[in-house]
Order: structure tokens, then sequence, then C-alpha cells
């Protein structure tokens, strides 16, 4: 895969329907290849961009992507940012995945961590943060039989009381042959 790899940004969806507030981060990229290095194995990222009144001008990134290991596993990779360490922490969330068919696929296996931050970096420069918020990192491990054939259209959930995160890949399609 040639093309230059591209940060895809949430198109930013509040739904208040069932007091539920939806954000969707979606992006159409070229298909994954199973027998390749892992750049061509792994998905753009997509990046869900929250405010928050109490950190002023910076945003709060929430991120996803992942990697195809074999033809019956994926790879989630989370980063979730927010200014209480419960929301950051993936434990707390409901989390799925959903194939081409519309099957719901469960994590099997997750590494979850939180860390408090009170200073960004940005262009060589730190700048500290009026509150501090919190970062939670998780790497989520997806399996069933042939889900590559069926990656095509992945949609990663994360809900957590009345928030939902949707973060949705369209590739094309995979090689049959793999």
């Amino acid at each position: 895969m040639a093309s230059p790899r591209l940060l895809a940004v949430a198109s930013l969806v509040v739904s208040v329907a069932a007091c539920t507030k939806t954000w969707t981060a979606e992006v159409t990229q070229p298909a994954l290849v199973l027998r390749a290095n892992v750049e061509a194995r792994t998905s753009l990222p997509l990046v869900i961009a929250l405010r928050d009144m109490e950190l002023g001008k910076w945003a709060i990134t929430n991120t996803a992507y992942y990697v195809v290991v074999s033809r019956d596993r994926l790879r989630f990779h989370v980063t979730l940012r927010h200014k209480w360490d419960t929301m950051a922490d993936l434990k707390n969330w409901t989390v799925y995945v959903e194939d081409a068919n519309g099957v719901r696929h469960y994590p099997e296996d997750e590494s979850v961590h939180v860390v408090p931050v009170s200073e960004l970096y940005y262009h060589g420069v730190v700048y500290s943060l009026p509150e501090p918020f919190y970062r939670g990192v998780a790497e989520l491990s997806i399996q069933d039989r042939d889900l590559f054939a069926n990656s095509n259209r992945l949609t990663l959930v994360l809900t957590h009381g009345s928030y939902e995160y949707r973060y949705h890949w369209i590739s094309g399609e995979p090689d049959p042959e793999a």
C-alpha cells in the first residue's frame, strides 16, 4: 500500500433519541492485505475529538485502529481520554465489533491501563493543563472463524451509560485467496 497514511477525524453525530449521545468516525480505506507487512495489515486510524469547557481550547481525542493478525483474528488499539478516570478506563465500557454481516463479536482478550495526564506537547512546546485528564489505552483481540473475509465493513462500538462511540471502517473487498 503505497498511499500515505491519513488520519480520519470524526464527523460529530449527536443523537438525542433515547437520551443517547453518539459520536461517529468513519473512513473508506483500501483493502487490507493479510499476507503482507504490518502497514498493509493496519487500518487507517479514526479520531473522535471532543471539547470540554474546563479544558478550554484543548480537544480531547479518542482514537482507534486495528491490525489484521490472521484470517480469524483482529487486534484493535483504542485510546480514550477524559477528565474522569472511570470514563477513560475501557473496562467500564461495553465493547463489540460488528462485521459486514451485522454479526457482533465481543473481545476475548483485552489489555487496559489508565494514566493521568497534566501536560500536552505541541510542536515541541510543553503546555500545563488547567485541569488534568486521564488517558486509557487498550488492546482488544477479536476472534472468529474467517473474520477477515467479513472485514470489509467493520464498526467498533463503545458504550458507557448514555455515551456511544462508533468507529466505522469501509474497506475494499478482502482477497478471497487469503
